[in-house]
């Protein structure tokens, strides 16, 4: 596993845009049109720059997965924070941007209220899904990592990911439904 680095933006941002493309919960925030790959791909520039600075990115050693992690309480809010949101307020179109940010809302609402880390994204590129990548990478994100030593949260809103995560102790805390059920996951640690 490898600690991305800024460097490895354009290739992070590939595999989350092509792993998420068909993912229902995006979908249902992403305007369905021409536009809809590159909206994909400035989401997740937008978690990138967001998260190189203020969480953690890892690769897969063979550069085929990646995780984005976001840190709690580690948020800085200040000029460049808002000209980052205005932008993707604009790439999304108001209404869809504003969709993601209330669901948001209430997705925050029942995370933990103590320190804990919140695993945003798990991709890996569609080709090659099924080849136990995915799975590496989570071992070695959850086993004797030492850069996570607080528990860890993620929303899925496929079964088969909840039986996935379940084989790493992640356990179901909460439910939403969102026109599709949403499971809420943690991992103590």
């Amino acid at each position: 596993m490898l600690r991305a680095t800024s460097t490895d933006r354009e290739f992070v941002v590939k595999i989350l845009a092509e792993a998420f493309f068909d993912n229902k919960s995006f979908n249902s925030i992403v305007k369905q049109d021409d536009k809809k790959k590159t909206r994909i791909q400035k989401i997740f520039e937008y978690y990138f720059d967001i998260l190189i600075e203020q969480g953690l990115i890892y690769l897969s050693d063979d550069k085929k997965a990646c995780a984005m992690i976001s840190v709690s309480g580690k948020k800085k809010r200040g000029i460049k924070a808002l000209l980052m949101d205005m932008n993707l307020l604009f790439v999304l179109g108001i209404r869809s941007a504003l969709k993601g940010f209330r669901r948001e809302k209430l997705v925050v609402k029942v995370h933990p209220k103590s320190k804990y880390y919140y695993l945003l994204f798990l991709g890996v590129f569609p080709e090659v899904q099924g080849q136990g990548i995915g799975t590496r990478l989570m071992t070695e994100l959850t086993i004797n990592n030492p850069d996570l030593n607080q528990p860890i949260c993620l929303e899925t809103y496929l079964h088969k990911n909840v039986t996935f995560y379940q084989k790493f102790g992640f356990k179901i805390y909460h439910q939403m439904n969102f026109g599709f059920p949403l499971y809420f996951m943690m991992r103590d640690i």
